[in-house]
Parts: structure tokens; sequence; C-alpha cells
């Protein structure tokens, strides 16, 4: 049964973007982690052999964990008046809603929505 909110309106889905977003990120890191383990060891200097799994953490952040937590913290909810998006960061937490009816943001600043 769709949650009752007010005048009337009603949740019909919560989704996630789709999973195919996390494709490439998951092969970079399949592909950090195989470079990292193949490289480890295999330079002259101790320093050298120390950076590897430091470099390799460092791109693991940036190329896959972001990506994950910005896909984990991004969600739409359909109700029966308006279309809601819904991102969830640490530095940023914020809504942007669409009446379907008229095609005018809910929220922000009031201009037409270019679909």
């Amino acid at each position: 049964m769709p949650k009752q909110g007010q005048d009337g309106e009603r949740i019909v889905a919560r989704l996630r973007p789709h999973g195919r977003a996390l494709f490439w990120p998951s092969v970079v890191f399949i592909a950090v982690i195989g470079a990292a383990g193949y490289f480890q060891g295999s330079f002259p200097l101790a320093w050298e052999n120390a950076l590897v799994p430091v470099a390799a953490a460092l791109v693991v952040v940036l190329l896959w964990l972001l990506p994950l937590l910005s896909w984990l913290g991004k969600r739409y909810i359909i109700t029966t008046r308006r279309i809601i998006l819904r991102r969830e960061h640490a530095r940023f937490a914020g809504r942007r809603g669409t009446n379907r009816i008229s095609g005018y943001g809910s929220l922000g600043r009031g201009g037409k929505v270019g679909w």
C-alpha cells in the first residue's frame, strides 16, 4: 500500500539509477587491483614499491568509491503528483521536485524544467 502524504499525494515508487552506471568504475577497480598486484615488488627501490599500494588506493578512491557513493546517494521518488530527485551526499543534501502536470519545478527558482 503506497504511503499517503499531503493533499492526497501518494508515493508510487522509490527508485535508484540503474546499476550500469557502476560498470566502468568496477572495471577500473579490478584493473587497478590487478596492476597493483602485478607491480608490487617489481621496482628496485623500497620507496617505489611502497608507493604502489598508495597510488592504487588513491585511484580506487577517486575512480571507484566516489562514483559508488554518488550512485548510492541518488534516489528518484515518484508520487501521484510529482517526480522527486533526492541527492544525499556528505556535503550536499538536496531535493528537486517536478510537478508532472505543469512542467514547472516545484522546488528551486521556478523556471521551466527542460524536458
